[in-house]
């Protein structure tokens, strides 16, 4: 080797560390442990490709401030011979360009832009494709992972053709909004055409109970301008590019730690669906509890799912006692006038004790003679449930608070069961912060209240439930919740 083409110690070590070092990180791990919680956690974040970058411009910097830099780019420049017209373009007697670029290689700091090049772009293409098939389902990653790492580009053919073959299609692009809920989860701008007009059942059904809750099946049955709503989250997200690529994130997250969700009950209707569930692990532990409602649109489409799921922080009896400082009791207010008739269904006895008879002095009395004798009532912020009218008696009672407003947002219309939103209105000024909710009823074949199960947004959800998830991810609480049976035995004992 010439003095003029010795190598840069500086072009030295990054061409080494960039052949060498992605090769275990990430390129090991994705190829060797795709789903590990770990090798997701490195290689989603930006900090190695950029890495390699800040190697490869180091080589770039220190190749251009090398003695006869401007030499060497002018002979980089009869690579792309302006003389040669278009129309030569792919006549094999023309070789001046490839002449150009092999006697460019003789220069060891052009070796070493090329290669470093070459490397962090596959890596950059690797990880788009790992993050990819992850969020979507693409089968078969390793093998176009593998291709990737040796070939570059025909691994990028391959993976392109097991996208359409598996039927997953090729990998989204970001719509004209530019809206996206993660900026390493594809959007989706294809989804199959939905059968026709459909009831808030079928939509729940088709996404939630046959679907799983999985992000294609939900956006398969949503319309354009859906909105997911979190209670406990600070804003909604909007659109059906960004709710599929926080369904799909989610996915990815269940799939890693094998979690599942479990359907409970579900409330049917027309306009507006819902269901309770809880998640579960690999070991049938049951987990975090929620309810979800879907309301469809002119069309049949979901234009809003509603999520709330249990707090991990139960405060109990606390609750009341918060409520009871900041309910401001409304002056000059009379008792409603009682209504009485006979509601039937679940939906016409949420209505007729929330819209009709709330207000009224005698609105206990009457609540409790719509529920069953062995009502189980959930109200989780606490530990336990209210089994039989007694302990309901005695949890309405404590909440039996001057000011305080049960407000139905939306109201499903089913008959065994219901499910709805609300908020509740402390009559505390229109800056007060409202409490959100959502809440779900069941008959028995009485026509008697049996079930219920209050959610209301909480503060502190989204802070512990992220410690929460970290901890036990499948479960996303910190300790795996008793059954349902263990805690009716439990609350019957309750003194």
């Amino acid at each position: 080797m010439s003095a003029a083409h010795a190598v840069d110690p500086t072009i030295l070590r990054c061409f080494n560390f960039l052949t060498l070092a992605p090769q275990v990180v990430p390129w090991g791990l994705m190829l060797v442990a795709p789903r590990w919680r770990v090798t997701r956690a490195i290689v989603e974040p930006w900090i190695v490709p950029l890495v390699c970058a800040a190697a490869h411009a180091t080589v770039d910097g220190v190749g251009f401030a090398s003695p006869g830099a401007l030499e060497e780019a002018a002979t980089f420049a009869r690579v792309f011979d302006p003389s040669i017209g278009p129309d030569r373009w792919l006549s094999a007697d023309v070789t001046g360009p490839f002449e150009a670029f092999n006697e460019m290689l003789e220069n060891p700091n052009f070796v070493g832009e090329e290669w470093t090049h070459v490397l962090t772009w596959d890596l950059f293409v690797g990880r788009f494709v790992y993050l990819d098939a992850l969020a979507r389902g693409v089968p078969n990653l390793r093998a176009s992972l593998l291709f990737i790492n040796f070939t570059g580009p025909p691994g990028l053919l391959l993976y392109a053709a097991t996208c359409v073959i598996s039927g997953k299609g090729l990998p989204p692009i970001p719509s004209e909004s530019g809206t996206m809920a993660s900026s390493t989860t594809p959007k989706l701008i294809f989804v199959d055409q939905p059968t026709a007009s459909a009831s808030a059942t079928s939509r729940l059904r088709e996404a939630f109970v046959d679907g799983r809750g999985r992000a294609e099946a939900v956006i398969r049955a949503c319309a354009p301008d859906v909105c997911f709503d979190d209670i406990s989250a600070p804003s909604s997200i909007v659109g059906r590019d960004a709710v599929y690529a926080e369904l799909a994130r989610r996915d990815v997250d269940d799939d890693a730690c094998g979690a599942s969700i479990v359907v409970e009950r579900v409330a049917d209707g027309e306009k507006m669906a819902g269901m309770t569930f809880h998640r579960t692990n690999r070991a049938g532990e049951r987990g975090l509890r929620g309810t979800i409602a879907v309301e469809v649109d002119a069309n049949g489409m979901i234009c809003r799912i509603t999520r709330a799921t249990e707090p991990i922080l139960k405060p109990g009896g606390a609750t009341a006692k918060l409520l009871k400082a900041v309910a401001k009791a409304p002056e000059g207010v009379q008792p409603k006038s009682r209504v009485d008739r006979a509601p039937s269904g679940a939906a016409d006895i949420v209505k007729y004790l929330w819209l009709e008879v709330q207000g009224c002095d005698d609105f206990k009395e009457v609540a409790l003679s719509n529920f069953s004798r062995d009502i189980l009532y959930e109200d989780v912020n606490f530990e336990l449930p209210f089994v039989g009218r007694e302990q309901v008696s005695g949890f309405l009672d404590e909440f039996d608070i001057p000011g305080l407003t049960f407000n139905p947002l939306a109201i499903s219309d089913g008959n065994d069961a219901c499910v709805f939103t609300w908020e509740v209105d402390l009559n505390a000024g229109e800056t007060a912060t409202k409490v959100r909710g959502v809440s779900f009823y069941a008959l028995d074949s009485e026509g008697k209240v049996s079930y219920i199960r209050d959610i209301p947004g909480s503060a502190s959800s989204p802070v512990l439930g992220s410690f929460a998830a970290k901890m036990n991810p499948a479960l996303r609480t910190f300790a795996p919740t008793p059954t349902e049976a263990e805690l009716v035995q439990r609350a019957k004992a309750r003194t």
